[in-house]
Formats: C-alpha cells, structure tokens, sequence
C-alpha cells in the first residue's frame, strides 16, 4: 500500500504540475524544467519499472536508474511513426502525455493489488549513494550545464536541432544541421531531440536555458545508472567503492564536464544515462530471465538505437562480448537461459527482440541506399 500511496500522490504532483504549466501558468524555469521532464523523460519510465519488475528484480534506486530508457523504450515505436509522417508537435504531445497516464494508472493498478513486498533493507552503502548524488544535484543546480569550451560546434548543432523542432513545429528527419544539408544519418529519429522541443514548446522555455539549467535533473540520473550497473556487475560492495571513485572523480576532477553535457547531447547522454542501465538490464536479464525483463531490455536498446545507432551498436558488441566470456567461464546463467527458452512465449519474445534491434539499422541502411539513388 506505500507503494500504491507513493505513486498515486507522485503521479498527482507530477502531472498537475505540468497541467499548471501548460495552462500558462508562471513558474521558474526549474520548476517548469522539472515538470516536462519528469512528465516525458522520468516518470512513464518509473511506472513501467513498477509494473513488470518486482522489488527483488530492482529495488528503488535502481528503478530510478531504469526509468529515463525505459521512458524512451515507452515512446519509440510511436515516435518512429511520428518522424515518418512529419506529425506536428501539438498532436504528438497528447499522445505521449496519454501514453505516460495509461502506465501511471496501470502501475497503480499493480500496486493496489500486489501483495505486500518483501526484501532486505537498504544498506548503509545505499543511503550513502544516496545522499551524494543528491548533492550532485545540488551542484548541477548551482552550476548549470556546460560543454566547456566556449566555441563547440557540437552545442551549436544540438541546441539548434531542438530549436528546429520547435521552430518546425514537427517531427521530421530532413535538414538537421544546415538549410541545404541531407538528413544526418546517426541523428536522423532523435526521439530524445524530439521530446526536449516538446518540453521547451509546451513549458515555454528557450532552448537555450533549457539545455543549461536542466542539469539538476540529468546528472543525478548519470549517477543512479552507474550506480545500478556497478552494483549488479561487481556485487553491493564492490560496486559502492566503484560507484564512490565514479563520482568523485566526476564532481572534483572533472568539474562535472562529462555528465554535464547530459541534457541535448545524444552522444553524452545515452552514453552516460542509458548505456550503463542498458548493461545492467543485460545483467539481470542473465540472473532472472523471464520474458519481462526481456521486453524491457529490447525496448529499451531500440530506444537507444533509434536515437544513436552507434551507442546501440556499442551496447550489442559489449553484451556479445559478456556473452562469449560467460560461455567460456561455465556459469549458470545459460542454464537459466536455455530453460526460459523451452517455453513458448519466452521463444516469440525473443524473435521480437531480435526483429526490434535491427529496426534502426535496417532504417540507416534504408536511408542510404535512397541517397545513393
């Protein structure tokens, strides 16, 4: 029943927030910032979490972890029809916004009727985690985002592809960068372009400050997608005093450069926000198997394909890689595998990933071959 409590006052605050801001109502720039972001990028996200894993599959902050791909994974078959068909951006945010409460009430549905959830408490290590990627938050607040160099064409080229978007008023594929120039094809279905405009249009924010004060939300979720991964591959210990030199190295060498460029950089972001989670998935995936986890895992790879086909490809060469290693080792998780596979259902929702990783490919390949043409 917290469970159920929680979600419900979440999803009341989360979304009557954004109905304020949309309704013209005047808030700060975080506080309109937060409201699209947590609407589109966090919380649909976080409502699928909840409904197909359970608390021994992921606890909180590994939840928090999934929720930013798997709010893509959510939104990306709809988002490719959208790109195909130029749909302006009024009638793709009712869709996304709709999609967003049907999980939200399907996920309060679950919870409502779930038995009570049983597990160990978090550790002293995790309350740790916590707290200093809340004060990275805090920092990136403070800081805002920052490419570092004062001339960088990529911050010219990404802020200018969400402002194209907005300017537009649709989803498209054609003349990213330059009036002249053929569509990019590693950017070309930037389903993460596509929802940043959506916010920016909706919550009346510039591109601009929207790429540079939207920092205090992505960078903690840099975090809690390392932390996840380290934790499932090297174990709780382990994966704490890794997580702890990440972040330090992060917050004090570094200055915050790299997670700092988390909010429109396609190449940053999904590196930092999505390909750890997606690992992680892999990860769990092998321990638990279950056709579950292997939908959330496909989805959310396409998702990460679609907006970056190169990170997507890199996620695949490093599972591959994994693979082959834990074939030669002998371990268990094969046996889990094979097991899973003997039934049906479990055999279908495998061809259906396989179908769904080679989509972005196959559209790249489609892409050249009518510009060689």
């Amino acid at each position: 029943m917290k469970r159920f409590i929680f979600l419900a006052l979440s999803g009341l605050l989360i979304f009557g927030l954004e109905r304020l801001v949309v309704s013209g109502y005047e808030l700060n720039v975080s506080a309109r910032i937060a409201a699209g972001f947590l609407c589109l990028f966090f919380f649909p996200g976080l409502c699928l979490a909840e409904i197909f894993l359970s608390k021994d599959d992921a606890d909180f902050a590994d939840r928090i972890a999934f929720a930013f791909p798997l709010s893509l994974a959510l939104f990306v078959l709809p988002a490719l029809a959208f790109f195909v068909f130029e749909t302006r951006l009024e009638k793709i945010f009712p869709v996304l916004m709709g999609l967003a409460l049907a999980v939200w009430l399907a996920a309060l549905v679950k919870c409502f009727f779930a038995p009570p959830a049983s597990g160990a408490k978090p550790g002293a290590g995790r309350w740790v985690a916590l707290a200093l990627i809340a004060c990275s938050g805090v920092l990136a607040w403070l800081v805002g985002a920052s490419r570092g160099p004062e001339h960088d064409w990529d911050l010219y080229n990404y802020i200018g592809m969400v402002r194209k978007f907005l300017l537009w008023d649709q989803a498209g594929i054609r003349h990213y960068f330059y009036v002249d120039a053929p569509p990019d094809p590693i950017h070309s279905y930037n389903l993460h372009a596509l929802i940043w405009a959506i916010i920016a249009g909706k919550n009346r924010i510039d591109p601009v400050p929207l790429y540079i004060h939207s920092a205090f939300l992505t960078v903690p979720l840099c975090f809690f997608s390392f932390f996840s991964m380290a934790r499932r591959a090297l174990g709780d210990r382990a994966g704490f005093l890794a997580f702890v030199f990440y972040l330090f190295f992060q917050m004090i060498f570094s200055g915050l450069y790299f997670v700092g460029n988390s909010t429109f950089y396609p190449d940053d972001a999904i590196w930092l926000l999505c390909l750890p989670v997606l690992l992680s998935l892999a990860f769990l995936y092998l321990e638990k198997s279950g056709w579950r986890l292997l939908l959330l895992s496909s989805l959310s790879a396409l998702a990460v394909s679609v907006v970056h086909p190169l990170w997507g490809l890199a996620f695949y060469m490093v599972a591959a890689f994994f693979l082959a290693a834990e074939t030669v080792r002998g371990s268990g998780a094969f046996s889990l595998l094979r097991q899973n596979l003997k039934s049906g259902l479990a055999r279908s929702s495998l061809l259906l990933s396989a179908a769904l990783v080679i989509v972005p490919f196959l559209l790249t390949a489609l892409y050249m071959i009518i510009v060689a043409n």
